[in-house]
C-alpha cells in the first residue's frame, strides 16, 4: 500500500512528494521508493502521531503553497481524490479532510501554517476525524471532506476488504513493480 500511495502521489504531484521516514530514511525500502519514483525522505520527528504530521507539515510548506499528509494505509487510491483535495485547498482558512469508517482520516490537506489543528485529538480512537472537525471550527478553518472510506489498521480491516483487492494487494507487496493494483474503493 505505501508504494501504491507513493505511485499515486508521485502521478498527480511529481517531483513534490515528501516521504515522512520512520525510524529513518535510510531503510532499504524507503531508498527503492526515492530511487523509483524521486520522492524527497524526511525522517519523521519523535513525539505523538499529531505532532510528527504538524512538523512534516511545517517543513512541506515550506516549499510549497498546499499540503496533503496520507497514511499508508489506505487501499485504493483512485477517483481523484488528490486532484479533489487540491482544488480545494484554495485560501489560506481551509482544511480538507478524508474521514475513515473506523472515526479516523486517512489523509488531510492544509494551506496554511497553523498546525494546531493536530492539537487535541486523542489519537488513533474513533474519535479523532470529530475532534479534527471541531479543532478546525475552533480555529475559524473552512472544513471540506470526502465520503468515509475503510482503511487498513488491523488484521480484520485486511478482511474485510473484497479477495480481488487483496489479493492484487498482496502481490505488489511481494512482486515489487509488477502492475495490477486495484484502483476502485473498497
Amino acid at each position: 500500500m505505501l508504494e501504491h500511495a507513493v505511485s499515486q502521489a508521485v502521478a498527480i504531484a511529481p517531483g513534490r512528494v515528501m516521504l515522512a521516514c520512520s525510524p529513518e530514511t535510510r531503510h532499504p525500502a524507503f531508498a527503492r521508493l526515492a530511487q523509483r519514483y524521486g520522492v524527497t525522505r524526511r525522517r519523521q520527528a519523535l513525539g505523538t502521531l499529531g505532532y510528527r504530521m504538524a512538523t512534516g507539515v511545517r517543513q512541506a510548506l515550506q516549499t510549497s503553497e498546499r499540503v496533503v499528509v496520507m497514511g499508508a494505509d489506505q487501499p485504493a487510491l483512485d477517483g481523484g481524490w488528490l486532484e479533489h483535495a487540491l482544488a480545494h485547498l484554495t485560501c489560506t482558512d481551509h482544511v480538507w479532510l478524508a474521514p475513515t469508517w473506523d472515526g479516523g482520516y486517512w489523509a488531510i490537506g492544509l494551506c496554511h501554517t497553523n498546525a494546531r489543528i493536530f492539537r487535541g485529538p486523542v489519537w488513533s480512537t474513533p474519535r479523532v476525524a470529530r475532534s479534527t472537525r471541531t479543532r478546525a471550527k475552533t480555529l475559524g478553518l473552512e472544513l471540506s471532506a470526502l465520503a468515509p472510506r475503510r482503511d487498513i489498521d488491523d488484521y480484520r480491516d485486511w478482511q474485510q476488504l473484497p479477495q480481488s483487492l487483496r489479493s492484487s494487494l498482496a502481490r505488489a507487496a511481494t512482486m515489487p513493480g509488477l502492475a495490477g493494483i486495484a484502483r476502485r474503493p473498497p
